[in-house]
């Protein structure tokens, strides 16, 4: 999806604000999936809970870097995490 929303959107700011809805709401769709099934319990509220506050964080701290950012460097970073991704995911 980062690639797709890569190339279909129109500048940095829309990229940004695309993924950061789509990963939400994947974010919250797979939690309470998990909750509905039984494989997340209540023991597990207070990880979760730090897990949104980093979330809410990790936003705010784009908003305000999105207009510094190279937009070159940060296509070059997304290509280099998808690669190590791919790799960790084989081994």
């Amino acid at each position: 999806m980062v690639l797709y929303f890569m190339n279909k959107t129109k500048d940095h700011k829309e990229y940004i604000g695309t993924i950061q809805t789509f990963f939400m709401i994947n974010c919250l769709y797979t939690t309470i999936f998990r909750i509905y099934k039984g494989i997340l319990l209540y023991e597990h509220m207070p990880i979760i809970i730090i897990g949104i506050i980093g979330i809410i964080i990790g936003g705010l701290l784009a908003k305000k870097l999105i207009d510094h950012l190279d937009v070159d460097l940060v296509k070059k970073l997304t290509y280099v995490m998808i690669g190590i991704s791919g790799v960790a995911n084989l081994l």
